[in-house]
């Protein structure tokens, strides 16, 4: 089975390593021929696919490429698909969605469409788009069910099928991974709250260090890692420092080894406005991590007992955080149930249910 999948590019993200995660997995398999399409060429993270032995065809070589109005790409992209043949197309992200199934209308291919954002576009013509274009999805999948929701109500008006799809990670790798010392790498002891995510607003790592801000005197043994790159650095940076935290929060920058930071920490805090799912939440309890999450981030749907959840306000962060630290025994429990819990959401087992819808819509299209 050969599949197809679409991107408007691949910069470092939490929907990236996803994809790599299931490509590599497909690219394992016998029967199955996964095919990366990125539309613009762009980003961080194409080479990574190329040295996992993925093919990756470029449409262009720049941004400009996935503007919405360059009827240009949807031809170049269309006769790739013609000559490349693929049993099913799955799409991600708008430019990867819009293009993508445009270029498919009328090659009889069933399209998949893989929503990973709970977020509404707010640009019309793009909310347009998204419904016009449900006419030519064959099924969507969601990864939330909170994402779900906002498929049904935004994007779904032909009433296509609708399938709810946890995300996964590769266990392997993290069960492989050998814990980095982060007293070495901060050159502070003590104990780890560790954060993982691009340095943007919806991350709310601002909200995390006032919650930090709030609880640092009471826990002096405590430090704070945000693990991740973006363009919120500057003003993360400005909030440390008039705090004075800079002996006790750390920006390391964007890193490969996010397995073996976690397993060298002791917390894991998550505390997003908004979030399509949560993987890095999934990665912490598989390592064994007691973890927090905010009532924003999706992971919640099937964390259960396993993380202790707040709000996004940096007061009740910190009265969170302020149990995990004060608790050894609470937070050994919230660790073994969330290291069940992210046992079964494995690359392994994703593919196999992933296969399984691939296979089911391929037999309704050639009814």
């Amino acid at each position: 089975m050969k599949i197809i999948y679409i991107v408007g590019g691949l910069p470092f993200g939490g929907v990236e390593n996803m994809l790599l995660d299931i490509v590599r997995e497909l690219n394992s398999r016998e029967g199955f021929e996964p095919v990366v399409i990125n539309i613009s060429g762009t980003g961080q993270r194409n080479q990574d696919f190329i040295d996992e032995g993925i093919r990756v065809i470029s449409v262009g070589k720049s941004k400009r490429i996935i503007k919405t109005f360059r009827i240009d790409t949807v031809k170049k992209l269309r006769d790739i698909l013609k000559s490349e043949r693929p049993d099913i197309i799955q799409t991600a992200h708008f430019s990867g969605d819009y293009f993508g199934r445009l270029a498919a209308i009328g090659l009889g291919i069933p399209v998949t469409t893989h929503i990973c954002n709970p977020r509404v576009e707010k640009r019309w013509f793009r909310r347009y788009a998204n419904i016009y274009l449900s006419l030519f999805t064959t099924a969507y999948i969601s990864i939330s069910k909170e994402v779900r929701e906002v498929v049904q109500k935004y994007h779904n008006k032909f009433n296509r099928e609708n399938i709810l799809l946890y995300n996964a990670i590769d266990g392997k790798r993290f069960e492989d991974a050998e814990a980095v010392d982060l007293s070495l790498l901060t050159g502070k002891g003590g104990r780890f709250i560790i954060s993982v995510g691009r340095l943007v607003p919806e991350k709310n790592f601002e909200g995390l260090i006032g919650g930090f801000t709030i609880i640092k005197n009471r826990f002096p043994d405590t430090n704070l890692i945000i693990v991740g790159e973006g363009g919120e650095r500057k003003g993360l940076e400005s909030l440390i420092e008039n705090h004075g935290l800079k002996e006790r929060v750390f920006l390391p920058g964007y890193r490969t080894d996010i397995p073996s930071l976690l397993k060298g920490a002791d917390f894991f805090a998550l505390v997003s406005h908004t979030e399509g799912f949560g993987n890095t939440h999934l990665e912490a309890m598989f390592v064994g991590l007691p973890t927090l999450i905010s009532d924003k981030v999706p992971t919640a749907e099937i964390s259960e007992e396993g993380a202790l959840v707040s709000t996004t306000e940096a007061a009740d962060i910190a009265e969170k955080l302020s149990l995990l630290l004060e608790d050894p025994e609470m937070a050994a429990t919230l660790a073994r149930k969330g290291r069940g819990i992210a046992s079964g959401y494995t690359i392994d087992r994703y593919a196999d249910r992933l296969t399984e819808i691939y296979g089911r819509l391929l037999a309704g299209n050639e009814k």
